[in-house]
């Protein structure tokens, strides 16, 4: 046994030596079995972390200690951010062992920047904060720096506040210090804001009736400041409300305070507003800067109708129908000769259309509203000829003619019937063949109207509608030598002669399907007083060698009444006639006109009124006119009706220096205006409405001419733009 082991012994050395004398060591080292308790770690800088080796006696050591070391006992530390490897060997250096270490930041790095605003508006001196937000928000390093593009323009500091310095517009950036991230604000800077400290209404009054709507205009001051809104207000919306642009609308009669507020200062300023359902109206234009401006008044309160700029205008015929405003007028530039009909309804321009070329100046008029329409009627000239047409609305509707005729006049003669229906009549005439026809029409239907054969430039002068019936009265022959024409619809009525002569009548009343004509008829050279009945001659008796005419008629209850006069040759003495018995009046001087003002009647009495007498009849009894003691000189009757029983007449009055006095009466008592009052003459633009009386005019204290109305003799003076303004306006109603 022993023997055996030495031989293994032996064996073993014999084996070795063969190994170290076949040249040393080998190549390809022999496998490890040191080994580490991790192969690769990630280590923040700053961090350690503990490697331990599987055998004693090792070295440790790092291929970069500046990226992590690590100590005798295996303590490895990040230092900065990188990677290397820690190695350990076996004393003998025999075994090896590494270690991949990542070492990592501890720091969260900046990934965006963003501004609490993209652009922003500051004044000269004036700042605003930008705030940056830095994403993440746990970013380790927040810190930003900030620039200006133009400093000049606005400045900013480290703090994002930025300033403005001059007017104009920049970029403000802001700029992360880790990553260099950025964001922009753009900079727009304005003037230094320049507060308010007035507010004006360009109204401080105004009158509205409901349904009006009326814009008031503001001027904040100073002119040039910044903040220029406002708010408005109403102290009763169920009497006027007003809308965010100021218009102002009325809703029920009563008095209000409209107000306006600036924003910046909270200045007020008050317009007193009286809406009215029944208001005076009153249209025409006034001159400023030697222009002529359209325009109509509620009340006293003056507003402008809308032309086109650089245009004077013209206002007529105001009309309020169911709560809208109508204003008939034109418009017209001396430059261009440019000529414009319109009509305004409630302060919006309508523009009656023509044909192109054609001319209309002067020649349409206006007929009335129905139904919440506005018509016009008139002619244009166009290519030589003259042509009918009327508008309803603001759309035209031409006349039809026959061929190669024309109007023989600028226009046709219209009504506007209550179904709003238009009736047209007029002479035709043709230039080439010289022949006439007379035609009316209906809307646009065309209907012609016979006449005697032989008749001499025949013409249409008046009309009456009776029912469906429609009368016309017209005429022909030579200037000093006419011969009256009467139609019955389509048909001619020849009246039937007097005692064999001839009769000339001077007008038409229809009443229950009966006709009435007055006039006169010649015996012997004499005038003779008559009327018609259809057609059947009625003569009214006179004293005999007398001639005697006719001036009105009136036909009520199957009564006729007739007024006139006659001539002994040695006076006048004015009459009427009651179913063909006469009423004599009082006789007047040879040089009385016997111009009849107006003939009315009223239960069962006739009355009536010449114009160069201060008095009016009620049948036979005159009842005088007082005169003012004053003004002892009678000039003209033109005003006489009849209202409620009573007789409203109106004159005006002189005395010796030629000074004049306007006076009303009311029966027979007289109401004086005060001197200075000049009012119109028309009989048209005077009217009585619930026992008051409503006139227009001027008035004159001796210094400044104005423009007024009155209610009974209280004086309205009419607003004007300018002092200097210089007024036209003759049209007033009240609805």
């Amino acid at each position: 046994m022993k023997r055996v082991l030495l031989f293994l012994f032996a064996l073993i050395f014999i084996c070795a030596g063969c190994e170290s004398s076949s040249g040393g060591s080998s190549e390809s080292p022999q496998p490890s079995n040191l080994t580490l308790n991790k192969s690769s770690l990630s280590l923040l800088v700053g961090n350690s972390f503990k490697l331990v080796a599987s055998k004693p006696d090792i070295n440790w050591s790092s291929e970069n200690s500046g990226i992590a070391s690590v100590d005798n006992e295996g303590n490895v530390t990040g230092i900065t951010v990188g990677t290397t490897k820690i190695i350990v060997k076996t004393d003998d250096n025999l075994n090896t062992a590494t270690c991949t270490v990542d070492v990592t930041s501890n720091t969260v790095a900046v990934t965006g920047v963003t501004l609490n605003m993209s652009s922003a508006q500051i004044v000269v001196d004036g700042t605003v904060d930008l705030d940056e937000t830095i994403t993440p928000s746990n970013a380790t390093n927040p810190s930003v720096t900030w620039s200006s593009n133009s400093p000049s323009t606005a400045s900013v500091d480290n703090n994002g506040v930025v300033t403005g310095k001059a007017i104009g517009s920049t970029t403000i950036k802001v700029t992360t210090v880790d990553g260099s991230k950025t964001a922009t604000c753009g900079i727009t800077v304005k003037p230094k804001p320049v507060p308010v400290t007035g507010i004006t209404l360009n109204r401080t009054n105004i009158n509205i009736y409901p349904g009006l709507g009326v814009k008031l205009n503001y001027e904040i001051s100073p002119g040039n400041a910044t903040n220029k809104n406002v708010t408005w207000s109403t102290s009763d919306s169920n009497i006027a409300e007003v809308t965010s642009t100021g218009i102002v609308t009325g809703k029920k009669t009563g008095e209000v305070e409209i107000t306006i507020t600036t924003e910046d200062g909270n200045i007020h300023a008050v317009c007193t507003v009286k809406s009215d359902e029944h208001p005076v109206c009153t249209a025409g234009h006034y001159n400023s800067t030697s222009k002529d401006i359209p325009c109509y008044w509620i009340n006293t309160s003056l507003y402008n109708l809308p032309v086109e700029s650089g245009y004077y205008g013209f206002g007529y015929n105001p009309i309020i129908d169911s709560g809208n405003l109508y204003i008939s007028g034109a418009y017209e530039n001396n430059i261009w000769g440019v000529h414009v009909r319109c009509y305004w309804k409630n302060n919006e321009r309508y523009d009656l259309p023509k044909p192109s070329g054609a001319d209309y100046k002067n020649r349409v008029s206006f007929l009335g509203v129905k139904n919440g329409n506005i018509y016009h009627g008139g002619g244009y000239d166009l290519n030589g000829k003259s042509y009918g047409a009327y508008w309803r609305n603001n759309v035209r509707y031409d006349l039809p003619m026959p061929e190669g005729y024309s109007l023989l006049t600028i226009s046709p003669l219209f009504d506007l019937l209550d179904d709003g229906t238009v009736l047209a009549y007029h002479a035709l005439y043709n230039s080439t063949t010289h022949t006439y026809k007379l035609c009316y029409w209906l809307d646009q239907v065309y209907y012609e109207l016979p006449f005697p054969e032989g008749a001499i430039q025949p013409s249409l002068e008046n009309h009456l509608i009776d029912g469906n019936d429609i009368y016309f009265t017209g005429d022909h022959g030579y200037s000093d030598n006419r011969i009256n024409l009467y139609w019955k619809n389509q048909i001619l009525i020849n009246l039937a002669p007097v005692n064999t002569f001839s009769g000339g009548a001077k007008g038409v009343i229809a009443v229950n399907g009966n006709y009435y004509m007055y006039g006169c008829y010649r015996e012997n050279n004499d005038a003779k007083p008559c009327y018609w009945r259809n057609n059947e001659p009625v003569i009214l008796p006179i004293p005999v060698s007398s001639e005697g005419y006719t001036t009105s008629m009136a036909v009520v209850n199957n009564d006729v009444y007739v007024t006139g006069y006659y001539n002994t040759g040695i006076s006048k003495v004015p009459c009427f006639w009651k179913n063909n018995t006469r009423y004599d009046l009082s006789p007047q001087s040879s040089d009385f006109k016997f111009n009849i003002l107006n003939t009315l009647i009223s239960g069962n009495s006739l009355y009536f009124a010449y114009e160069d007498k201060p008095s009016y009849w009620m049948d036979d009894t005159e009842n005088q006119l007082p005169l003012p003691d004053d003004y002892p000189d009678f000039t003209q009757l033109y005003y006489m009706n009849i209202h409620n029983n009573k007789v409203y007449s109106m004159s005006r009055c002189k005395n010796s220096g030629n000074g004049e006095l306007t006076c009303y009466w009311i029966n027979s008592t007289r109401y004086d205006f005060e001197p200075g009052s000049r009012i119109t003459t028309d009989s048209t633009k005077i009217f009585v409405s619930d026992g008051n009386v409503y006139s227009i005019g001027q008035f004159y204290n001796g210094v400044v001419s104005e423009k007024s109305y009155w209610i009974n003799t209280t004086r309205y003076d009419l607003e004007k733009f300018h002092p200097g303004d210089i007024i036209t306006a003759n049209y007033i109603t009240r609805p």
